[in-house]
């Protein structure tokens, strides 16, 4: 082990941490590698350094006056390693999508065990919330001003839902799975195992069974399986099934048998298998290929417009709406619906790198609002303090209604970073417009 950042006792904030990519299938591609870790929030598999064609992810964010002198020589090594690589594009993209590790997850999770603890994580949570919570009471007796986001944290009720176990399983393993295995763990586990070979993505983050693979009883990750489609096609064998198989672990979309072929024959000696770029068999071009690299977006925040339902590349939807109270006065509720398996942060210590929710309001001229309040959060299992909101977040706010004309617009929503258990997108800002009628 070696440290990379100086400890400065005399620094008023620390240094985060800095970001780390998703190692699993980080070196499904020749000319990836991953090189170091390094302590992070995410899973041991995590990228601190790495380098993919001729880029370099150096992970930590501390500026080099800021570094050990071992770090120093390691960053100096790294400019010099990835000059050799100049104009070396990579020769493929990494998408957004699950790998076969999601099977060893869901073995994992499917397990009566791992939910009791997650119900004895839970009281846990909301006692050191209620023990945070009359800390902050405590400051704030003594006259002590403790800010914004704490005022808004010493609000923040406590959540006593509990899922039940039938509810835990079907919350992970999906309504179809339940319906077959109900509460039976080793049905699940059998289930994973037996078909491990034939997984492949029904959406980014989870995956089923290829039925046709398995009909064919050859692995999807084997080359074996594109020899037998070929061979199928040339011999009029299930030509539909053949085709379907080829173009589901391929990027062509070659009509012919003796495309296909030609194809398999010319590349056969280059081809490689990766799940990170798709569960698909490409060609090596290591070293042959000079494009230029398609620069990648770096999450600037967006303003986006109220979506349906939350996505595997969009995990949370903001709604806003506008609600005559019986006082005379109005309140304006922003809701937030999270994805199964994904949270964002209600509350992190100052030293965390992760963002905490911040509601927004913008008004019109002469009109005020009151002070947010926001659903409970719930403890983040594995992180000492923290506490997020999962499936829906509401924050409401009054304001005052004398001023507001018909036609005026409220302009409401949610300043965020959405993560799962392996990885965050950049934090963003959504924000919708109510027209006041």
């Amino acid at each position: 082990m070696w440290k990379v950042i100086k400890e400065d006792p005399a620094a008023k904030d620390k240094y985060i941490i800095g970001m780390v990519a998703h190692g699993e299938g980080f070196n499904d591609s020749p000319d990836a590698e991953a090189i170091s870790g390094g302590v992070c929030l995410k899973n041991a598999e995590a990228v601190a350094l790495g380098r993919q064609g001729n880029y370099f992810m150096w992970g930590f964010s501390a500026s080099p006056n800021h570094m050990t002198d071992e770090a120093k020589d390691v960053f100096v090594n790294t400019v010099c390693y990835i000059k050799k690589f100049d104009h070396q594009a990579p020769i493929m993209k990494k998408v957004q999508i699950e790998n076969r590790e999601w099977v060893n997850e869901m073995i994992y999770r499917s397990d009566k065990a791992l939910y009791q603890k997650t119900l004895i994580a839970r009281k846990e949570g909301n006692a050191r919330l209620l023990k945070m919570q009359q800390e902050l009471k405590d400051r704030k007796a003594k006259g002590e001003d403790i800010g914004k986001g704490n005022e808004a944290f010493l609000k923040m009720p406590v959540s006593d839902d509990v899922q039940s176990f039938d509810e835990y399983l079907k919350s992970w393993t999906g309504s179809g799975m339940y319906d077959a295995f109900g509460t039976n763990v080793e049905a699940y586990h059998k289930y994973y195992r037996d078909n491990l070979e034939y997984f492949y993505p029904v959406d980014a983050y989870s995956l089923q069974v290829d039925e046709d693979a398995k009909k064919l009883g050859i692995s999807n990750r084997k080359i074996e399986l594109l020899e037998k489609c070929i061979n199928m096609l040339e011999k009029g064998e299930e030509p539909a099934l053949a085709q379907r198989v080829l173009e589901r672990y391929t990027t062509e979309k070659f009509t012919s048998a003796k495309e296909w072929r030609e194809w398999l024959t010319k590349n056969k000696p280059n081809f490689y298998y990766t799940e990170a770029g798709g569960f698909k068999f490409m060609v090596n071009t290591y070293k042959t290929e000079t494009a230029a690299i398609v620069p990648v977006s770096t999450g600037n925040i967006k303003t986006a417009n109220a979506a349906t339902i939350p996505t595997r590349t969009d995990p949370v939807t903001v709604s806003a709406t506008l609600i005559n109270e019986a006082n005379g006065k109005k309140q304006v509720v922003v809701k937030a619906e999270i994805l199964q398996g994904w949270h964002i942060y209600a509350y992190v210590p100052k030293d965390s790198p992760f963002i905490t929710t911040q509601p927004i309001i913008e008004l019109p001229e002469g009109v005020t609002s009151g002070e947010w309040q926001a659903s409970a959060g719930v403890p983040f299992t594995g992180g000492e303090g923290m506490f997020v909101w999962e499936g829906i977040a509401t924050f409401k706010t009054e304001i005052s209604a004398a001023s507001l004309k018909p036609g005026v617009v409220i302009k409401c929503g949610l300043y965020y970073q959405v993560c799962d258990n392996n990885k965050c997108f950049p934090p963003k800002r959504k924000i919708i417009e109510i027209q006041v009628l």
